[in-house]
């Protein structure tokens, strides 16, 4: 610079005296010297005067010169600055971070450590240096920290790790320990930890282990059954989770039902129609309540009332349906309902009771008049005489009615039978040979009798009676061919079956089954069969007292009769009767009478004057001699009164003064070994409440032919 401002070379070596130092073994004398050169150099400088523009020039070089070096003084400073200010962001972030960061050897001693991370301990940061950081740890987590430490050293891999540490006098913290292996200056093993407090999230995960340790507790002890179902798009849902309740009740193992879709319970048909309005539902947010059965392992159906919603756990959105298991309110429902029918089918059959049993009598003593009178026109009528065939067509249409009279009393269980201890098989073999006759060549009949058939005590015409009008109405229900079934079987029957049927008790029962591959039945067909003169026959075609009466005879005998049709498949008709314990009884063959003609004298007693006159005509048409009593003061008149032997009673059992038990005791008074016959047209209970079946009495029932009236007399006379 100054050979610039100089504008000349100087030789002078400057350096020296501007470095300010000399050397103390210079002699004074080279000191003079120097001094003298420096002198003599001011003055020739001095007498060298630069020029107004060469000192102007200087003057600029100097200013330019000067605003460099302040150039240059700024940005150091500047510089200084900012590595002031680097440092001490770079303490602000090593120490003042949210995490704490050690350096530890290998032996676990703590070389460094910052703010933070004394912070977390609760002592200060001199105090950590050289301490080993396992006195810090809590004394259960240590082994986890040693094998952590020694991995890392071992893999020089990056290691974590989560352990409890003590901070003072505070309660421990959780720590996550994120470490990497490094080398010191000296290349000996270290690293370098990030110690971060995870003690609120340790805190909420527990929390959260405890609600679903609560939620699990409620999930698996629920009375209800609680379904968790993944909503499948446009599918079935599938079930994620359930509980111990529904396990039970459906019978499957956990494993059995996670992952599988909900058409493995569900046996509705129309499965995925109700799966979609289920998901449609619950997608719209609100919670929907329906009814749904489900399928048990076993095959059985059990009755639901569901309340389903869409819950959201974590990411994931679910449907959880609630459901109360109604099977037994719903059978409950169904037995009073069916109860409410036998209700009213009861009071049906009492209605139809209380009309038969009142008209009955009047009605059988009418007919038995009208019975009478033609046959004894008829036998005086000539084979040829044009009289006889409509005396024939009276004596038919008598036949009728009195048919129809017995099957209504039948239906209303008054009629009067007489039971015996049978072999059903037995009874039913007696009849194989007529009832193809009665079915035609078209369809095939089928008897499968069982073997080892428990016994029944039935009056045999009773057993006739439910045959006929089954096979016939399944005859009636098939259109060209077809089969019907006969089939019989040992039964028994517990509280729930015979729940459903008022008045039928647990125990051992003889089925009798009748099925057809005719045109079935719906519901409201079925609902109405069994009632009295119900027919889905054409007019003229059926009474509909045909199913009354197989009613009628099942519930007398203490059994009862099941139906199940579908239309198009057929329909089943089975007839339970309460097996009887005991020997079947060997009827022996009666023969019939050699004669109906007689001479012996017969006690007529009858209070009906119509009746009276031709029960007294017919008989002496028979040969007898007949004593008429129109009261039952008037019989004991002539008993008492008539010198001859009275062979027989012929009394009715009701009376105005007194029944006919009642007056066959006092006649007995009279005349020891006097033989009795008694005739009603009463129903069954009036005429058992007078002890006349239970004695086991000779009785005939009104209307009743003249033939069969002489019969009776014959066979109660021994012949």
């Amino acid at each position: 610079m100054s050979q610039r401002m100089t504008g000349r070379d100087d030789s002078v070596d400057h350096s020296a005296g501007l470095s300010g130092t000399a050397a103390p073994e210079r002699s004074a004398s080279d000191l003079r010297k120097r001094a003298e050169a420096r002198a003599r150099a001011s003055e020739a400088k001095a007498a060298d005067t630069p020029s107004p523009a060469e000192t102007k020039r200087l003057l600029h070089e100097l200013r330019v010169h000067q605003i460099e070096l302040e150039m240059q003084n700024e940005e150091l400073r500047q510089a200084q600055d900012a590595l002031g200010a680097s440092r001490t962001r770079y303490f602000e972030l090593y120490d003042l971070a949210p995490v704490g960061y050690l350096t530890l050897n290998e032996a676990g001693l703590i070389l460094e450590a910052n703010l933070t991370a004394a912070t977390l301990l609760g002592v200060a940061r001199g105090a950590l240096v050289q301490q080993p950081l396992t006195r810090f740890i809590l004394s259960a987590d240590q082994d986890a920290y040693y094998r952590h430490r020694k991995q890392l050293f071992e893999t020089r891999a990056p290691q974590q790790c989560e352990v409890r540490m003590l901070r003072g006098d505070c309660a421990p913290l959780w720590v996550r320990l994120e470490a990497v292996a490094a080398r010191d200056a000296d290349d000996s093993p270290m690293c370098h930890a990030v110690m971060s407090d995870i003690t609120e999230r340790k805190q909420a995960e527990q929390t959260l282990r405890h609600s679903e340790e609560r939620f699990r507790l409620l999930f698996e002890q629920a009375a209800d059954s609680i379904f968790l179902l993944d909503i499948v798009p446009d599918g079935i849902p599938v079930i994620r989770d359930t509980n111990s309740a529904a396990l039970r009740l459906l019978g499957y193992e956990r494993e059995e039902l996670i992952g599988q879709p909900l058409t493995l319970i569900e046996p509705t048909h129309d499965i995925a129609k109700l799966a979609d309005a289920r998901r449609q539902g619950i997608l719209s947010g609100a919670r929907i309540v329906f009814e749904a059965s489900h399928r048990c392992k076993d095959g059985t159906i059990r009755e639901f009332e569901c309340s389903a919603a869409e819950i959201q756990i974590g990411s994931e959105t679910f449907a959880i349906s609630v459901e109360r298991d109604v099977t037994g309110r719903k059978q409950a429902e169904a037995e009073r309902e069916s109860m409410a029918t036998q209700l009213r089918q009861a009071q049906k059959m009492e209605a139809v009771g209380q009309l038969a049993g009142g008209m009955a009598h009047d009605f059988n003593n009418a007919l038995t008049v009208i019975l009478g009178f033609a046959e004894l026109s008829l036998r005086q009528l000539s084979p040829f005489d044009p009289l006889r065939h409509s005396m024939d067509q009276i004596v038919s249409a008598v036949d009728k009615s009195a048919a129809l009279t017995r099957q209504l009393l039948t239906f209303a269980r008054r009629q009067i039978v007489t039971p015996q201890v049978l072999d059903l098989n037995v009874a039913i073999a007696s009849l194989a040979k007529m009832l193809p006759r009665l079915i035609g060549e078209d369809i095939e009949l089928r008897i499968v009798p069982s073997e080892g058939l428990w016994n029944v005590n039935i009056d045999p015409s009773q057993v006739d009676q439910i045959l006929i009008n089954l096979v016939t109405n399944a005859r009636d229900a098939i259109a060209n061919t077809g089969t019907i079934a006969v089939e019989t079987a040992n039964v028994v029957l517990g509280e729930e079956q015979c729940r459903l049927h008022a008045g039928v008790a647990p125990g051992d029962y003889l089925l009798l089954t009748v099925s057809d591959t005719g045109v079935g039945m719906d519901k409201a067909t079925m609902e109405q069969i069994f009632d009295p003169f119900f027919t889905t026959k054409a007019e003229g075609k059926g009474t509909g007292l045909g199913l009354a009466t197989v009613y009628g005879i099942a519930k007398q005998s203490g059994g009862f009769v099941g139906v199940y049709s579908e239309p198009g498949h057929g329909t089943t008709f089975k007839v339970y009767l309460p097996r009887f314990v005991g020997a079947a009884e060997q009827p022996e063959p009666k023969k019939g009478p050699t004669t109906l003609r007689g001479t012996e004298t017969v006690l007529l007693v009858e209070d009906e004057p119509a009746l009276l006159e031709i029960v007294r005509e017919s008989l002496r048409e028979f040969g007898y001699e007949v004593l008429a009593a129109n009261s039952p003061g008037e019989a004991i008149l002539l008993c008492e009164t008539h010198t001859k032997e009275i062979h027989v009673l012929l009394t009715d059992v009701v009376m105005p003064t007194m029944n006919g038990r009642d007056l066959q005791q006092r006649l007995e008074r009279i005349r020891p070994g006097l033989r009795t016959i008694f005739m009603s047209g009463y129903t069954a209970d009036v005429v058992a409440h007078r002890g006349i079946v239970e004695a086991r009495v000779p009785f005939i029932q009104k209307p009743f032919t003249i033939a069969a009236l002489a019969g009776k007399i014959r066979e109660t006379l021994g012949d």
